[in-house]
C-alpha cells in the first residue's frame, strides 16, 4: 500500500515537471515575441523619426534655395533701378554743363562777370568730365554684380536635383542608423509592387521629382512680357515722381518770359533694360502780335542727357533672373523622403523567427513647401493676396501629417 502510493506521487512529480517544462518554453516563447514586438515598435519609431527628420531637412533645403533666388531677384532689380537714378544724375549735370557753357558766352562781354562765369564753366566741365567717367566704370561693375547674382542662381538650381537633395535626406536620416537608405530605386521599385496603395504612393514620389525640376524656369526681359522692367519700375517708390518728371522748376516775368526746368528718365530698348533721361532749360516769351497775344511755345536753350548704354555700352541691365514657371496661383512643393532599412539590418528580419523570410522596414514623411507672408496685412493691396513667386523670400516648410 505504501509502495503504491509512493510510485503514484513521483508519477504526479514527473507530470508536474513536463507541465512546469511546458508552460515556461511558452513564457519565453510569450516573453520573445513581446520582445521581438517591442523590438519592431521601437524600430519602427526611430526609422518614422528619421524620415520625418529626412523629409523636413529636404523641404527646408528646397525652401531656402527658393528664397536665395528671392533674395537675388531683389538685388538685381536694385542693382538695375540704382543705375537708372545714376544715369538721371549724369544727364542733370550735363544740363548744368551746358548751362554753365551759355552763361558764360553771354557774360563773356560783361568785365568781372565774366570771369567769374568762366571759372564755373571750368568747374562744372571738370566734374561732369569725372563724373561721367566714374558712372560708366559703376555701371560696369554693377552689370558685372547682376550676371553674378544670375550665376548664384543657376548654381543654387543645380543644388535641387533630386540626386542632390536626397543625399542631404540621406546624410540627415544616417545620424538616426547609418544602415538607414533614403529614396532608393530598389525601395521604391518594392513599394510599388507591394499593393495598390504603395503603386500609388511610389508614383507620386517619382511626380514630385518632376515637379521639382520644372518649379522654376529662366527668364529674360527678351521673354517674360516686360514683368521685370514693370517691377523695376514699380520699386522707384518715392523717386518715382523724380524720375518721371518731377525735378524740375519754374520761373515766370508776367507780360513778358517764362522759364522752365524739366527733366525725365525712362526705359528704353527692345528689352527695355537701358535707361535714358534727359534734363532741359525752356523758355517761353509773350507773344504781342496784332493776331494773338499771348504765350508762345516752349524753347529749349540749355539741355543735357545720358543713358546706361552711352555711358557703358555692354550693360545688359537685367540679363536673366528665375521665377517660377507658369501662371501666378498658390504654389507648393512636396518634397518625401522613403526611409528603409535594409533586410539585414535588424531582428525584423526573421532571425528570431526560423524560417521567416527577410523584410525590410519602410516609413514615408512629407513636407510641405509654401509660400506665405509672415504679416499678411504688411503691404497688402485691400482685398488681394500674394501669389507666390520668386521676389519676396517668404517661402516656408512644415511636415504633413
Amino acid at each position: 500500500m505504501t509502495t503504491g502510493r509512493k510510485a503514484g506521487t513521483r508519477a504526479e512529480r514527473g507530470q508536474a515537471l513536463v507541465l512546469a517544462v511546458g508552460l515556461l518554453a511558452v513564457a519565453l516563447a510569450g516573453a520573445l515575441v513581446m520582445y521581438s514586438a517591442g523590438q519592431a515598435t521601437a524600430e519602427r519609431a526611430q526609422l518614422q523619426d528619421a524620415a520625418d527628420g529626412a523629409a523636413w531637412s529636404g523641404g527646408l533645403r528646397v525652401a531656402r534655395q527658393l528664397n536665395f533666388r528671392a533674395y537675388t531677384n531683389r538685388a538685381l532689380v536694385a542693382n538695375h533701378v540704382a543705375a537708372g537714378h545714376l544715369v538721371s544724375y549724369v544727364s542733370w549735370l550735363a544740363y548744368v554743363r551746358d548751362t554753365a557753357d551759355k552763361v558764360a558766352f553771354l557774360t563773356s562781354w560783361i568785365p568781372g562777370v565774366s570771369a567769374a562765369t568762366s571759372l564755373v564753366r571750368k568747374v562744372v566741365a571738370g566734374t561732369y568730365g569725372v563724373t561721367r567717367l566714374a558712372a560708366g566704370t559703376a555701371l560696369a561693375a554693377v552689370d558685372a554684380l547682376n550676371r553674378v547674382y544670375l550665376a548664384s542662381q543657376y548654381a543654387a538650381r543645380a543644388t535641387l536635383q533630386p540626386y542632390t537633395l536626397r543625399r542631404v535626406m540621406r546624410k540627415v536620416a544616417r545620424r538616426h542608423d547609418p544602415a538607414i537608405e533614403v529614396n532608393r530605386p530598389e525601395d521604391l521599385e518594392a513599394l510599388a509592387k507591394s499593393g495598390p496603395e504603395g503603386a500609388a504612393l511610389a508614383a507620386e514620389l517619382a511626380a514630385e521629382s518632376a515637379r521639382l525640376l520644372g518649379f522654376v524656369r529662366r527668364y529674360s526681359p527678351a521673354d517674360d512680357g516686360g514683368r521685370i522692367a514693370a517691377l523695376s519700375w514699380g520699386s522707384l517708390d518715392r523717386s518715382r515722381r523724380w524720375i518721371e518728371g518731377n525735378r524740375g522748376w519754374r520761373r515766370k516775368v508776367p507780360f513778358v518770359v517764362r522759364i522752365r526746368k524739366v527733366g525725365r528718365t525712362r526705359q528704353a530698348g527692345a528689352d527695355l533694360m537701358d535707361w535714358r533721361a534727359r534734363d532741359e532749360l525752356q523758355v517761353s516769351w509773350w507773344r504781342w502780335d496784332k493776331c494773338f497775344k499771348g504765350w508762345g511755345g516752349w524753347s529749349t536753350v540749355a539741355w543735357g542727357s545720358a543713358s546706361a548704354r552711352s555711358l557703358y555700352p555692354g550693360y545688359a541691365g537685367i540679363a536673366g533672373y528665375h521665377a517660377l514657371d507658369g501662371e501666378p496661383g498658390d504654389r507648393r512643393l512636396w518634397v518625401s523622403a522613403l526611409a528603409a532599412w535594409p533586410p539585414s539590418a535588424r531582428l525584423e528580419t526573421g532571425a528570431l523567427v526560423p524560417g521567416a523570410a527577410p523584410v525590410a522596414m519602410r516609413a514615408v514623411a512629407r513636407a510641405e513647401v509654401y509660400h506665405r507672408r509672415p504679416d499678411p496685412s504688411l503691404f497688402a493691396l485691400p482685398g488681394k493676396g500674394e501669389h507666390a513667386n520668386l521676389f519676396n523670400p517668404f517661402w516656408e516648410v512644415r511636415l504633413a501629417r
